[in-house]
C-alpha cells in the first residue's frame, strides 16, 4: 500500500519515440530453391512465411532452379526483391511462365548480377503459342531490364528468345 492520497493524478509515463514502434528484426540469407529441397531449408522457409509480418526478411543471392512459378512468387512475397543483387535462374519454364514472373523480375532494382537459362538443351521457352502473344510476353520481359539502375552482369544461355533483343536488354 502507498501511503499517498489517492486524490492525487496518477503520473503519466512518456514512452521515447524511438522505442514507440517495435522494430523489425532483419534476417539476411542467400536462398537456393531447388525442387527436392532438404529438411532445413523446408524447415527455415516454413519459418519464414510464418513470421513475414514481423520480420524484415532479405535475400541477396538466390538461386532458382526448376521450381513451379508460383512457389518462387510465393517466396518472393516473403523475401523482399527488392534487396536481391544476384539471380541465377535455371529452369525449363514457358515464355508464358516467365512473362508472368517478369513484375517480380522487375522488383529485383538492386539487381547487379543475372544468370538466365533453362535446364534443358530441347526445352524450347516458345512452345504453343501465337505470333501475338509472343510478341507481348517477350516486351513484358525485356521491359524490366531498364529498371535495374546496377546491373554490370548478365549471363544468359540458350535464351533464344531474347537473341535479337539485346539492344533494348543492354541500352
Amino acid at each position: 500500500c502507498s501511503s499517498e492520497p489517492l486524490d492525487e493524478k496518477p503520473k503519466v509515463v512518456k514512452v521515447r519515440r524511438r522505442y514507440a514502434r517495435r522494430r523489425q528484426l532483419k534476417v539476411v540469407a542467400d536462398l537456393c530453391l531447388r525442387p527436392r529441397r532438404d529438411e532445413t531449408q523446408a524447415y527455415f522457409l516454413k519459418w519464414a512465411q510464418q513470421r513475414k509480418d514481423s520480420l524484415h526478411l532479405c535475400c541477396i543471392n538466390m538461386k532458382i532452379w526448376a521450381m513451379p512459378v508460383d512457389f518462387v512468387l510465393e517466396i518472393l512475397n516473403v523475401f523482399h526483391p527488392e534487396h536481391i543483387t544476384e539471380l541465377e535462374l535455371y529452369t525449363d519454364w514457358t515464355l508464358l511462365r516467365l512473362a508472368h514472373f517478369a513484375p517480380y523480375f522487375g522488383q529485383m532494382k538492386n539487381l547487379e548480377k543475372v544468370f538466365l537459362a533453362p535446364l534443358h538443351k530441347n526445352t524450347s521457352p516458345i512452345m504453343n503459342i501465337t505470333g501475338a502473344s509472343k510478341v507481348k510476353c517477350i516486351k513484358k520481359i525485356i521491359s524490366q531490364f531498364s529498371k535495374f539502375n546496377c546491373l554490370q552482369h548478365v549471363f544468359m544461355k540458350r535464351v533464344h528468345f531474347l537473341r535479337d533483343h539485346l539492344h533494348q536488354i543492354l541500352g
